[in-house]
């Protein structure tokens, strides 16, 4: 592929490979479905596939590398953590899926559309997106549709065309171009005055957004996937800029999007890319793939469509915030999932992914949520769990007052949030049933 296919007004014109609805061949290597908390064992039989030695080295090679610890190796053994999503390495496919009652085994394909369905309405990726209608529900295809998802948005940006900037170059030229280096001439041309040490501006699209994109695409390039998406992303490979030691990727946070309007378009792309390359330290000359973790912790995850469902469903006078913090302690702040306000008083949410067991919250949480109440003058702390009965259930319980203290009446609520709707399906009016459940009533 020529160069000069790069410059901006020519990628209107590709006609770039399509990617069709057709099922993919099954992927290579083998595919392991689990759901978070699980262990896999050495000899343990998943579907067709038998977890062995070799996969459980390969998940430990991935485990060396990544920052971030989104399993524990035991012996003979491996323990996943609240982290949902795919684990790809050289041996072994893995397909993590959230797990909200004790009778998931029987629903993993219904929990693959649902982790889908969270994913695009917590905004980690557009709600147009591909969805997983395209594909079947077999062990693997998250991977697929994560992949196409992404290769969608860089499509988008290839029609409307690449970010150029101008960069400095210095360079030593047999023409005189830009600005003469006058220092450097007199310095290191002194028997060769037929060069010029020159520096001159150069329109390039070696801009940083470009440069993250074209590292991530560097890195699907190991992957062992279907023909199909392989070149597809092999195409739009060419036509990103790739880093090199010299111009290294600088992975862009959302603060650098709001910086810059030019970059909202990029915004879900860029998303994506750094979702590849977050855990990867960098080694951009490496040309083994060793392994790619797309994990997204399931805490988070909860609390997000949370506050999104709020905001859909809050009535007049309801005002929700995410993440305040204050100072508790030295350079320690207290920082509850969400903080509701209204008329009627305010609510302190502490969001927890977890199975509670018998209904009773722990001890520590019910300080905590005592101390969130304290701190951000609450007169009810909720802490909320998941549910997937065909009723949401509430518990509330007021705190006994402090000693010598005049009356400060403040209760712990117990919320088990209805995470599916009676069709098995993501319930998008979770957040309609949390403002009843809460007693919100709007401004008459």
């Amino acid at each position: 592929m020529q160069k000069n296919w790069r410059t901006l007004g020519q990628f209107k014109g590709l006609n770039m490979p399509q990617l069709s609805g057709q099922k993919l061949a099954t992927p290579f290597p083998p595919v392991i479905r689990v759901y978070e908390h699980d262990v896999l064992r050495i000899g343990d039989q998943c579907g067709d596939v038998c977890f062995s030695e070799r996969h459980l080295e390969s998940l430990a090679e991935l485990s060396g590398r990544m920052r971030q610890p989104y399993f524990s190796l035991g012996h003979r053994s491996v323990r996943f953590r609240s982290f949902v999503g795919i684990l790809a390495t050289s041996a072994l496919t893995v397909e993590i899926l959230p797990k909200a009652d004790r009778q998931s085994v029987h629903r993993q394909d219904n929990w693959q559309g649902i982790l889908v369905d969270l994913l695009q309405a917590c905004g980690f990726v557009r709600t147009e997106s591909p969805g997983m209608a395209l594909l079947d529900t077999r062990p693997g295809a998250l991977l697929d549709w994560y992949l196409r998802t992404f290769i969608a948005e860089l499509r988008a940006l290839l029609r409307h065309g690449l970010l150029h900037q101008y960069r400095t170059v210095e360079a030593e030229l047999g023409v005189l171009k830009g600005k003469l280096n006058v220092s450097r001439q007199i310095r290191q041309q002194a028997f060769h005055r037929e060069r010029f040490q020159v520096q001159y501006d150069r329109y390039s699209n070696r801009h940083p957004a470009n440069l993250m994109i074209g590292a991530a695409l560097h890195k699907l390039q190991f992957l062992t996937i279907g023909s199909e998406l392989r070149t597809q992303l092999k195409y739009l490979a060419e036509l990103f800029p790739r880093p090199t030691s010299a111009d290294p990727v600088q992975l862009l946070t959302p603060e650098d999007l709001h910086r810059d309007r030019r970059l909202d378009r990029y915004g879900p792309a860029l998303t994506i890319a750094r979702h590849i390359l977050q855990d990867e330290r960098p080694d951009i000359r490496s040309g083994a793939f060793r392994g790619l973790a797309l994990l997204f912790d399931m805490n988070q995850l909860f609390e997000a469509y949370l506050y999104r469902q709020l905001l859909q469903w809050k009535v007049p006078g309801m005002d929700v915030e995410r993440q305040q913090s204050t100072v508790f302690w030295g350079q320690n702040r207290l920082r509850p999932d969400l903080v509701i306000a209204s008329p009627q008083g305010r609510w302190v949410l502490d969001t927890k992914w977890r199975l509670l067991q018998n209904q009773q919250p722990s001890a520590a949480e019910l300080r905590q949520v005592y101390v969130y109440c304290d701190y951000f003058r609450a007169h009810r702390g909720v802490l909320i769990f998941p549910h997937t009965g065909p009723e949401p259930v509430s518990q509330l319980q007021s705190y006994a007052p402090l000693p010598a203290a005049k009356p400060q009446y403040r209760s712990c609520q117990l919320l088990f949030a209805r995470v599916l709707n009676p069709e098995g399906q993501l319930n998008r009016e979770l957040g309609r049933e949390l403002v009843e459940l809460l007693g919100i009533a709007g401004e008459r």
